[in-house]
């Protein structure tokens, strides 16, 4: 794509040839883009409207031709064009601006769900501590590279998941404590800007039907009307493919026909991905302990089931293959006794993650904005 800029854009000539042949580190398209955008938007007035606009038609140009220059466009121009509201709307073209329409609306969504996050916490001090944690454990690990900053979707899921264990084990702070979240939670219900949060958050309650469903008789009217419709959905919409893969496991595999058969009792709809990974770091432990032809049979099962169907194939890849152990973890190895179509997966998974480390090591080394003198 820099290439097809460069050809469009010739005041970006000079630069991109220069980046494309920088010594170090593997170019990043996402990096170039994303350093150019905040260039025009951080520094008003060294870019010509005519420049300004001959970038802009290239993105359009580009925009819905490939997916993961869609991609590239929205996360490195179109959303830092929001993130610093540039007045730029009547430069884009029609598909950039509905683009920038829809980022825009994110913002507003977003601004609100910041809002829900402060009376939360004001209103639940208790929660305070586990926000904090949050937050520092995200400065401690950031320069990583793979984790995003806490955000109130992901907190309502943790405090959703917390708070119900934290009762289980607890005494009578603890069950105060989760009826102040959900008579908190009950008087958020209906706001459109917030509504995504209190879904996610009334998600990870348990399933009406499930041994620990006693904390749904806490929930006021609408939040339990709310999780009886996420469970109709749910229903509605769950896999055939991946039950019936769960039923030949069974069929198969005889050592976890007794845990299959618990899943089954347990759950109303068999979930591939949550048995494979209650399973997935036992088979570790076996193979460590040289009790290999005990999960062989699971192994080869999973290696003739791997390719004919997208959804046990995500399941298998998910849940199994990506949760292989890395050196000095418990079943290392593991992969030699793997068949050629599990090993493939596991080589292409690899091959990402090199390339998305590479990715990030490329944008780290994008230097700062040098303003139009450089062109």
């Amino acid at each position: 794509m820099l290439e097809r800029l460069a050809e469009r854009v010739p005041v970006l000539r000079g630069r991109v040839a220069a980046y494309l042949a920088a010594p170090e580190g593997t170019p990043s398209a996402h990096g170039f883009v994303a350093h150019v955008a905040r260039e025009i938007v951080e520094v008003p007035g060294v870019w010509p409207a005519g420049d300004v606009r001959q970038v802009l038609d290239f993105f359009e140009s580009e925009w819905g031709v490939d997916e993961r220059v869609d991609a590239l466009i929205e996360l490195s121009s179109v959303e830092v064009l929001v993130d610093h509201k540039a007045d730029v709307r009547e430069l884009l073209g029609p598909k950039l601006g509905v683009e920038f329409e829809r980022q825009t609306l994110g913002y507003v969504i977003g601004r609100a769900e910041d809002l829900f996050l402060g009376r939360l916490l004001g209103a639940l001090l208790f929660l305070r501590a586990a926000w904090d944690r949050d937050h520092e454990f995200y400065e401690e690990h950031k320069a990583e590279g793979f984790f995003r900053p806490p955000s109130p979707g992901t907190f309502m899921i943790e405090i959703a998941v917390d708070a119900v264990h934290r009762y289980r084990a607890g005494g009578v702070e603890e069950a105060e404590q989760l009826r102040a979240l959900f008579a908190f939670m009950e008087s958020e219900v209906g706001d459109p800007a917030t509504e995504r949060l209190v879904d996610e958050f009334v998600e990870m309650l348990p399933e009406p039907g499930r041994g620990d469903d006693d904390v749904l008789d806490m929930l006021g009217p609408r939040l339990r009307s709310l999780r009886d419709e996420q469970v109709r959905r749910e229903d509605e919409s769950a896999s055939e493919a991946e039950a019936r893969f769960l039923y030949r496991m069974a069929d198969e595999v005889p050592y976890l026909r007794d845990r299959l058969r618990e899943h089954f009792g347990r759950f109303r709809r068999p979930l591939g991905h949550v048995f494979v990974g209650e399973i997935v770091f036992e088979v570790f432990e076996l193979y460590a302990a040289g009790e290999v032809e005990r999960v062989r049979p699971l192994l080869d099962f999973l290696e003739r089931e791997f390719g004919y169907d997208d959804e046990v194939d995500n399941v298998i890849a998910v849940s199994f293959v990506e949760m292989l152990p890395d050196p000095g973890e418990t079943g290392f190895g593991i992969e030699a006794v793997l068949g050629p179509k599990l090993r493939g997966e596991v080589a292409s998974q690899r091959a990402w993650g090199e390339e998305r480390m590479r990715e990030l090591a490329a944008v780290r080394k994008v230097p700062p904005a040098d303003g139009i003198a450089s062109r």
